[in-house]
């Protein structure tokens, strides 16, 4: 939240790359779209809670590319 108060930003419209439960719950938390990793904790993370409804990739470059091909 003190990075939207700071940069003025719609927290809605940041995403937020994680690779544990813990990160995604965060980013849910201030209303951040929460997207998960497969590499460090991610693969786990995804196999320990098949409910997440939310973005998976296989790398952090995959992310970066969906992320910045956004409109």
């Amino acid at each position: 939240k003190a990075f939207a108060a700071d940069f003025d930003a719609d927290l809605t419209t940041i995403a937020v790359i994680g690779d544990s439960l813990r990160d995604l719950q965060a980013a849910e938390a201030v209303g951040a779209q929460p997207i998960l990793v497969k590499t460090g904790k991610g693969q786990k993370t995804l196999l320990n809670n098949p409910q997440l409804n939310i973005l998976v990739f296989e790398n952090l470059y995959d992310a970066a590319k969906h992320i910045t091909s956004r409109p």
